[in-house]
This record gives C-alpha cells, sequence and structure tokens, in this order.
C-alpha cells in the first residue's frame, strides 16, 4: 500500500509535466482564435508536413464552390482552397489563389469578376488585381452595375474602381430558443455568456486559467525536485 501511494505521487508528478503540454497547446491557441482580428492568422501559412495529424488530408478531394463557362472554351473552377482554369483540356492551378475560398464566378464586360473570402477579384490582362477587400458572399449584375455582397454589406460600382455602399434596411429577428446542440457549443466558447462580441473574455480566462496552472505546476514540481537532489547530494557528503 506504501509503494502504490509512492508510485501514484510520481506517475501523478511526472504525467502532469507531460499533460502540461497538450494543455498549453489548447491555452494558447485558445487566446489566438479569441483575438484573430488583432492577428491576421489566416494570412500566414505554415507547412502540414510539421504535422502528422495532416498526413490524411495531404491530398484532399477539392471541394467545388463556384462555376464559370466564358463562351470562349475555358472554364472556371472555384474551390474552397483555390482557382483552376481549363483551357483546351489543360488544367491549371492559379497559384494566386492558393488557399483561398472562392465563393462566387461571374463575368462582367468580358472580364471574370471572383467573389472569395479575401477579397473581390478582377481579371486584367493575364493576372487578377483586388478592386474590393471585403469578404465577398455573392456578386450579381443590375443595368450593367456590379453589386457585391460582403460581409460589411451590400456595395454597388459601374467602373470597378469607385465603389459605393448601399444603406440595407437593419433587419432584426427575434430568437427566443435554441437547440440544445447550439447551446453547448455557445457555452464551451463563451457566446451564451457573453455574446459574440465579447467572447474573447470567455476565452481568455479560459486559457489564462489554464497557463496559471500549467505554470504553477510545472514550477512546483522542478523546485520540489532541486530540493530532493540537493538533500540527496548533503546526504552523500
Amino acid at each position: 500500500m506504501v509503494w502504490l501511494k509512492r508510485q501514484s505521487r510520481k506517475w501523478h508528478m511526472w504525467l502532469g509535466v507531460v499533460f502540461a503540454i497538450p494543455l498549453c497547446v489548447v491555452a494558447l491557441t485558445t487566446l489566438f482564435m479569441a483575438h484573430d482580428k488583432a492577428i491576421p492568422l489566416e494570412h500566414l501559412h505554415v507547412k502540414t508536413s510539421f504535422f502528422p495529424g495532416y498526413e490524411d488530408e495531404k491530398y484532399t478531394k477539392a471541394e467545388l464552390r463556384a462555376y464559370l463557362d466564358d463562351g470562349k472554351g475555358t472554364l472556371y473552377l472555384g474551390y474552397k482552397q483555390g482557382l483552376q482554369i481549363i483551357r483546351k483540356g489543360e488544367k491549371e492551378v492559379v497559384a494566386f489563389f492558393a488557399n483561398h475560398d472562392i465563393r462566387k464566378l461571374i463575368l462582367f464586360r468580358d472580364r471574370v469578376v471572383i467573389g472569395s473570402r479575401n477579397g473581390l477579384f478582377i481579371q486584367e490582362n493575364e493576372g487578377f488585381f483586388n478592386a474590393l477587400k471585403e469578404t465577398i458572399w455573392d456578386i450579381s449584375i443590375v443595368n450593367n452595375e456590379l453589386f457585391v455582397v460582403s460581409k460589411n454589406g451590400l456595395f454597388h460600382s459601374k467602373d470597378l474602381k469607385e465603389w459605393e455602399k448601399i444603406t440595407t434596411p437593419q433587419t432584426e429577428m427575434a430568437v427566443d430558443t435554441v437547440s440544445l446542440k447550439k447551446l453547448t457549443m455557445d457555452l464551451h466558447t463563451g457566446k451564451a455568456l457573453f455574446g459574440e462580441k465579447r467572447m474573447w473574455i470567455w476565452q481568455d480566462i479560459l486559457a489564462l486559467c489554464l497557463l496559471f496552472f500549467i505554470f504553477t505546476g510545472v514550477y512546483l514540481w522542478y523546485t520540489k525536485k532541486r530540493q530532493k537532489t540537493r538533500v540527496s547530494r548533503s546526504e552523500l557528503c
């Protein structure tokens, strides 16, 4: 019984240090996720080869989001991961749109217009330029004008250079019930407690609590280990 008690303490100390690593990862990533607007993480890319969990997704099936035939024998395929162009049976993956979430493809005045999570892109010569830096949801053509629905509202333009924001009616929908599944997720993220705009408060609290227990636990383990080492050395002397 005494042996088991001693072994349990050892296991508790050593496993506590090992478990501190994944907890630290969770805490730090929680902080990054809570402040994703301040830290432009989506524009920074890391090689998946560093992480074994991505091995099965190395060659994932592309998820088609948009399609366009320009009528001249060229097809444009918009994917969640980028853009592919097919000319005369030859496929070309456009490097410029790597990791872009393509949501809409449309032809406007014989120019290809691409709406993505990273902005609105217009075809120019052999390339594309960013005409509107917004998160694009939809694109339409009305009376020879281009209308763009973005995360920040509705925009329109005649020359694809000057953009004007259109004021739309503010519509509010009453929500007095929520599914248990959504409530579980909202409690996890803090939305149910602090609201969507202040979720970062809950996430910061959780992350700081984890970091506090991790570092204080590792510190106590380290100081105790050093103390034992000193005692054993003094006994040998």
